[in-house]
């Protein structure tokens, strides 16, 4: 498809309330058009405003992709949805464009770029923060700080689904913490396929996740918490000289470059602050002119141009199995300290066995 002036047909599975987050979005890249949908649930009527002219609404994937033979195709359903819609959609010679969670195993992952690369089909996971002003400003100013240190990752967050648990939430909103830290891992220590080492946890079933990583010479720590407050996102990169802060409720990216030793030291405060306040300032004012979900924008159109133009899709292969692998070992830990909680509430709900206790 290099140089191909033609539209991009998009399929896209699954229309929920993120599923028209990335109509906006596919809309918003002037480079595809979506030539139908597919979800059981969705009416035709209720979608028909939300759709370009001659755009189908079907309930099932298979016939999405019979009838309209999509180019690429969005697949936003339940995670353990994904892999079997993808290799549908790989099958079927499209293109994938994934949600996260990616997919709940790293063989699944695996399983699913092997097949693309065999068809010469592109992958891409819904990875927005990584294509937010903040995350594109890390890698311009990477190597302005000197040699990589340390990464902290920090995502508190609040329910929003009643009807899971608190381990469920911290799952799905987990790989948004995680594969930032596996870009800034690569991009910091240079290694490109090493496995990224978990070395220790902390995790608590009413929803906080702490998880020590490690690759080469580099550590990062990853917070998700349902229970800190403020609820914010973002990542300090600390560096052998200065380190960058990633504000992604702000919108922007914090630098200070320097040694920051000696009576310097005392400015450091000051000159933080100052990053703060303007980077503030122009994070929301993009926000407002913008709209929400930037990184999704950006990301759909970087991925429809690889396609158009034949070059590598956003985002890595490894990176895509990194993330899913970490976040697999974490979501193992999480249930096993999930069960843990909920046999000893139901031990303390249990009626006392011995006569005249207060059980």
């Amino acid at each position: 498809m290099s140089g191909s002036t033609s539209t991009i047909r998009v399929g896209l599975i699954g229309t929920g309330r993120m599923g028209q987050h990335h109509l906006n979005a596919i809309k918003a890249s002037q480079l595809g058009t979506v030539v139908g949908v597919a979800d059981p649930a969705a009416s035709p009527e209720e979608m028909a405003p939300l759709l370009p002219d001659g755009a189908i609404v079907v309930s099932s994937a298979a016939e999405l992709l019979e009838r309209t033979k999509p180019d690429v195709v969005h697949i936003v359903t339940p995670p353990g949805t994904h892999a079997a819609l993808a290799l549908q959609a790989i099958d079927a010679g499209c293109h994938v464009y994934v949600e996260k969670p990616f997919t709940p195993t790293a063989a699944e992952a695996e399983e699913i770029v092997a097949r693309a690369a065999a068809r010469g089909v592109k992958v891409c996971a819904g990875h927005q923060v990584l294509f937010e002003a903040p995350a594109l400003a890390v890698h311009e100013h990477l190597a302005s700080i000197g040699r990589m240190v340390h990464i902290e990752s920090y995502f508190s967050f609040k329910m929003v689904r009643r009807t899971i648990t608190a381990v469920d939430q911290v799952k799905d909103i987990l790989p948004h913490a995680i594969y930032p830290v596996v870009d800034q891992l690569r991009l910091g220590t240079g290694l490109a396929t090493e496995p990224i080492e978990i070395l220790g946890t902390s995790l608590d079933a009413a929803g906080d996740c702490y998880a020590l990583l490690k690759l080469g010479r580099v550590t990062a720590v990853v917070v998700v918490t349902l229970n800190g407050r403020p609820v914010e996102q973002y990542q300090n990169i600390i560096a052998t000289n200065g380190s960058l802060r990633a504000d992604f409720i702000g919108g922007f990216l914090g630098r200070l470059v320097g040694p920051g030793t000696g009576p310097g030291v005392l400015l450091t405060p000051y000159r933080r602050a100052l990053h703060t306040v303007w980077g503030t300032t122009r994070g929301l004012t993009r926000l407002i002119v913008g709209g929400s979900y930037p990184g999704l924008r950006t990301l759909v159109k970087r991925f429809y141009e690889s396609i158009r133009d034949e070059t590598p899709a956003p985002m890595t292969p490894q990176s895509i199995v990194d993330t899913v692998e970490v976040c697999e070992r974490l979501g193992a830990a999480l249930d096993v300290v999930e069960a843990a909680y909920e046999t000893e509430a139901r031990s303390r709900l249990a009626p006392c066995p011995f006569p005249g206790c207060a059980g």
